[in-house]
């Protein structure tokens, strides 16, 4: 098998797929995934590739290629999405997304089948149209490449993180394929929060859409519970009074992501997992059951990691302490990833 996943991810990786996580996923869509993306995702849950394209499927498609940013993983924030994401972007049924953000979508059609399905895409602007692109997933892999196009040009320099000075210059140069870069490798890893909310919002009225939506995607994504409250609701009005439809949509993510309530992450909790949370900006709390164990992982942001097994969930409820708080305290305490 091809490796395909790159070293330096910039996508999403998630919890690490067993044979478990697989037959629940399958249980939970209906479908039977593919086998290669299942072996896939058991050696990484998602995440960024070393090829970053595939052939256009029709010249009604205005660029030669479609960009292949990353490849979802199975569980929340990655395949478990399709059902909203397909509401939302009023994609048919029958379908789990693997790819793709906004205008554009790869999906599994399993429309005609619920197992070894063919890979469509997806355009959605004024209307959504649909182009068949690969008889089987198998097929969609062979047909990546690396696309030496206008945006990838002198990516050694633009793969570079910048300064905050640098940054705020690029800035100023309206050049949104080069910020578009920035965006991914400079402010996707800044942990200067106060810095980056103030960008995110001179950034939210940019001119262009695209550079509007990149940011409201890593927002939602994985910065949200970073953010300061006051920044944060600005941000998502901003993004509610976009005239791009993407934006929008983003703004309505996120509110869903920040009034998730207590009793919806409990209902979670029967599936694979629940998505991470961070508490108080110091460490991530995961909680997901694995081979009949619950198990809560404590990620310190700096110090050691803890695990804790439980046998049940009503005795991970009754039993779990963090510094005296049980979990529906830390949950009151916290901001969802």
């Amino acid at each position: 098998m091809q490796a395909i996943w790159a070293e330096d991810n910039m996508g999403i990786s998630l919890e690490s797929a067993t044979d478990t996580t697989v037959r629940e996923a399958e249980e939970r869509l209906g479908v039977v995934l593919p086998l290669t993306y299942v072996a896939l995702v058991k050696v990484q849950n998602g995440g960024s590739l070393t090829a970053n394209a595939v052939p256009s499927p029709s010249k009604d498609i205005q660029e030669p290629y479609i960009e292949v940013e990353e490849i979802f993983g199975i569980g929340d924030g990655g395949i478990y999405d399709s059902p909203y994401l397909i509401k939302e972007w009023d994609l048919p049924a029958g379908i789990v997304l693997f790819s793709g953000t906004g205008h554009s979508w790869l999906a599994f059609d399993y429309r005609q089948t619920k197992e070894n399905p063919p890979i469509v895409y997806f355009e959605v602007d004024a209307e959504t149209m649909e182009y068949p692109l690969a008889d089987h997933f198998d097929d969609f892999l062979e047909m990546l490449y690396v696309e030496e196009g206008e945006e990838w040009e002198d990516a050694d320099d633009e793969d570079e993180i910048l300064t905050h000075q640098a940054f705020e210059a690029l800035m100023k140069e309206k050049n949104s394929e080069k910020l578009r870069n920035a965006i991914e490798r400079t402010l996707q890893s800044e942990m200067d929060y106060e810095w980056l909310g103030n960008i995110y919002l001179k950034l939210s009225t940019y001119p262009t859409h695209s550079i509007r939506a990149k940011i409201a995607n890593q927002i939602w994504s994985m910065k949200s519970a970073f953010l300061d409250e006051n920044v944060l609701a600005k941000l998502v009005q901003v993004f509610k009074e976009d005239a791009n439809q993407e934006v929008k949509a983003y703004a309505e993510l996120l509110e869903e992501k920040i009034n998730w309530s207590y009793h919806q992450w409990l209902s979670n909790l029967d599936g694979t997992g629940t998505s991470p949370l961070v508490y108080d900006q110091k460490r991530i709390i995961h909680v997901y059951k694995d081979e009949g164990a619950w198990i809560v992982e404590i990620v310190e942001i700096e110090g050691k990691d803890l695990e804790q097994r439980y046998s049940s969930k009503e005795k991970l409820l009754d039993e779990f302490k963090l510094n005296g708080l049980t979990i529906e305290q830390v949950w009151e305490r916290m901001a969802l990833l």
